[in-house]
């Protein structure tokens, strides 16, 4: 088993505990076209992580109006990043709504 997969498993198993709905494969590219992994918060259903598929590339300059496309955020609600974070593989962006 690679590190990926290590990875992948352990933030599994914290979404489980946290109550949060997770779908992946057909489940996950349903909810939200071009991902295979999304999160949700049970209850809420507010969106807590997602992972596009391999084959799908969203420019970073894309990524607010992809955002504002799939989860159908209104233009009046402003989207900003509030963090990067890059490891070996990914980079991960981790927006606030206000």
């Amino acid at each position: 088993m690679n590190i990926k997969s290590v990875f992948f498993l352990i933030f599994l198993f914290v979404c489980t505990l946290t109550n949060a709905q997770i779908f992946i494969g057909q489940e996950a590219d349903a909810r939200f076209p071009g991902t295979e992994i999304v999160v949700l918060e049970k209850g809420t259903s507010s969106l807590k992580f997602l992972k596009l598929r391999s084959d799908v590339i969203i420019k970073t300059s894309e990524t607010e109006n992809w955002l504002r496309e799939e989860l159908k955020i209104p233009q009046d609600i402003e989207l900003k990043i509030q963090k990067t974070e890059k490891d070996k593989i990914y980079t991960f962006y981790i927006f606030c709504s206000f």
